[in-house]
């Protein structure tokens, strides 16, 4: 279990108030200012590291969340109004983390249909830490535009992308898939 893990209160509305627990307390004891600023580099890349596995767990339960209709059976009409009642977030916000949920995770429909990721080593990647939420709608959007092309050469793409964001921030990960990528993958266009 995550060692931040957060007890949420539920009320009848689903209206959330998460209070901190595990190592939250830890961390406001410590003296952060008496650390070196390798230790503390250390730490805050370590604590981001968690968070990155925190948010593939979200997207896994997020997809099943939506796989099953869950919104439904609870009275919204969707899953994203489920999340902008329930997590404060606005519509948009709440159809990209869908989006993202649906091509990091398979999905089985409540008719029993199993719908498969289109994203599955960029998942990989967001599971270990090693790629972030941003760089996955990155991903997510460029493997999409290319609907056209053979599922071999999008999984080239996705493959290619994925490597490339262990070097790269989110803008700069877009350029490399829009100018070297779609040449490799889509070179007529």
């Amino acid at each position: 279990m995550s060692p931040y893990r957060v007890i949420v209160l539920m009320f009848e509305d689903f209206h959330v108030l998460p209070a901190y627990s595990g190592r939250m307390g830890q961390i406001a004891s410590t003296s952060l200012w008496q650390l070196g600023n390798r230790e503390l580099v250390t730490r805050l890349t370590a604590v981001h590291r968690r968070i990155l596995r925190d948010y593939a767990e979200y997207f896994a339960i997020l997809s099943e969340v939506d796989g099953r209709g869950t919104a439904y059976e609870l009275g919204y009409s969707n899953t994203a109004a489920l999340l902008v009642h329930t997590q404060n977030i606005s519509r948009s916000e709440a159809n990209q983390r869908i989006a993202q949920a649906t091509a990091l995770h398979d999905v089985k429909t409540p008719t029993g249909a199993v719908i498969e990721a289109s994203l599955p080593l960029t998942a990989a990647k967001l599971a270990a830490g090693e790629i972030s939420v941003g760089q996955v709608e990155v991903i997510r959007k460029f493997v999409g535009s290319l609907d056209h092309v053979e599922p071999e050469k999008v999984a080239l793409a996705e493959e290619l992308m994925v490597e490339r964001a262990a070097e790269d921030d989110p803008n700069a990960l877009a350029r490399y898939g829009e100018r070297w990528v779609r040449d490799v993958i889509d070179p007529d266009g």
